[in-house]
């Protein structure tokens, strides 16, 4: 099963690698005060999305589920789930541009066609985990 990164050619890895930032532990010593105040969208509402996002919340900060539009008008599992928990469900249009952190949780098949619809509704110095 192939992941976005690796369909991508050597040049454009190096070139993703560029722009990342390796974190050192001692930025983890405050828990997660950092993302406190931060707005986090995570893609997919699924048993990884769900239990992901009721921790977080657990933990004081701001989580929203960005869905498919399908998925929201047939009210699919990922949109009841998130709705009973009480989270802010939209679409990747609604949520994605106000996002400091999008966390793409959906099945590994979906990776590359989420990431090549959410990065361009992201706004400059946002974060794709």
């Amino acid at each position: 099963m192939a992941n976005y990164f690796n369909t991508l050619p050597l040049r454009l890895q190096l070139a993703q690698l560029g722009k990342c930032r390796f974190m050192n532990r001692d930025e983890f010593a405050h828990g997660c005060e950092l993302l406190k105040g931060k707005k986090v969208v995570i893609v997919g509402c699924g048993a990884q999305g769900l239990n992901q996002g009721l921790n977080m919340r657990d933990s004081g900060l701001n989580i929203a589920y960005a869905l498919r539009e399908e998925a929201i008008a047939e009210q699919r599992a990922s949109w009841k789930n998130a709705t009973d928990n009480g989270f802010e469900v939209g679409t990747y249009e609604q949520l994605i541009p106000s996002a400091d952190l999008v966390c793409n949780l959906t099945p590994d098949k979906q990776h590359s066609q989420v990431v090549s619809a959410i990065m361009p509704l992201m706004k400059q110095g946002a974060t794709l985990s």
